[in-house]
């Protein structure tokens, strides 16, 4: 299956519903498909290597992101297109990389959309960029470092829900056993689903309040309260894992891709983002309210403790 078709639907209507996104996806996988499955692998795919945002302010809704030439952290001379694109737009990237003397590699895989890359001598970057009419930045992983919400902030500043969803399921994420398991657990991200299958996640803090929050950032904030360690970094392989059932929270996702232009590889259990440099990869674990990987975690703050 050739995805390009569903990039290049994409960037031309800019933004739409999920749902508008499901039926193009149906669409063009044809009708043997787990639509719903495929759509949930295509729109992280798509998330995390900064096509598009998804569910934007806890809407249904999509949009394609600015079209940018990103440099690899982890290659110096190595930039990825970000964004949305067209034919149009590729070709003139690769007609302003011939002038230049340099490559555009572009990596096909039936399951999802290519990736398109420019490998070039790191001063003449800028030149090919601006000859094809896009931004670049250099080292653009560590751009986005100082923009990331933490988890301690998120969990000092979120809004607190009045009360509970009145008749809907509950079910919260186990942090030992990793899992979603039905009812509700004391201090963990929950998930709210009403009989019309809306969604609503929070977390649970130990006085009975619930901080509305995204999903994954609500499974992190009760990494925190409950010191429990999901992320690690190692620094001599420049990689950054998580279990498969907790990624990190979009945002840091995304940064932690963005540093090679790669999706994350499957390893057992774990999420193993690779090429992610020491700078980058402490920052991503400080964020996300895990422990510096060089550095003893500090206790939790009593206001914290005791929530």
């Amino acid at each position: 299956m050739n995805w390009d078709a569903l990039i290049y639907w994409m960037s031309q209507i800019g933004e739409g519903s999920w749902a508008a996104f499901r039926r193009a996806v149906t669409e063009l996988a044809g009708g043997d498909a787990d639509a719903a499955e495929l759509s949930r692998a295509l729109r992280v795919f798509l998330s995390d290597l900064g096509y598009a945002d998804f569910f934007i302010d806890a809407s249904q809704t999509w949009r394609m992101l600015s079209p940018a030439l990103a440099g690899a952290a982890s290659q110096a001379g190595t930039a990825f297109l970000i964004g949305a694109r067209s034919p149009d737009l590729t070709q003139r990237l690769q007609d302003s990389a011939q002038q230049h003397g340099a490559r555009v590699e572009v990596v096909h895989t039936d399951e999802r959309p290519c990736r398109t890359f420019v490998v070039a001598a790191p001063d003449v970057m800028n030149s090919i960029a601006a000859d094809a009419g896009l931004p670049y930045t250099q080292h653009y992983s560590a751009s986005r470092i100082d923009a990331l919400h933490l988890i301690r902030s998120l969990l000092e500043n979120a809004v607190e829900e009045p009360e509970a969803p009145i008749n809907w399921d509950v079910s919260s994420f186990d942090l030992k056993r990793l899992k979603w398991v039905e009812g509700l657990l004391p201090r963990s991200a929950c998930e709210y689903k009403s009989h019309y299958e809306a969604r609503r996640f929070f977390l649970h803090k130990r006085s009975g309040h619930l901080l509305q929050m995204s999903k994954r950032e609500a499974v992190y904030a009760a990494a925190v309260l409950q010191s429990v360690e999901l992320a690690s970094y190692d620094q001599g392989a420049c990689t950054l894992s998580t279990p498969i059932e907790a990624p990190l929270p979009e945002a840091l996702t995304r940064t932690a891709c963005l540093c090679s232009g790669d999706p994350a590889r499957v390893e057992g259990h774990q999420l193993v983002y690779c090429g992610v440099p020491p700078s980058v990869g402490s920052a991503l674990l400080v964020a996300a309210g895990q422990p510096h990987p060089l550095i003893q975690r500090e206790p939790i703050p009593w206001s914290l403790s005791r929530g």
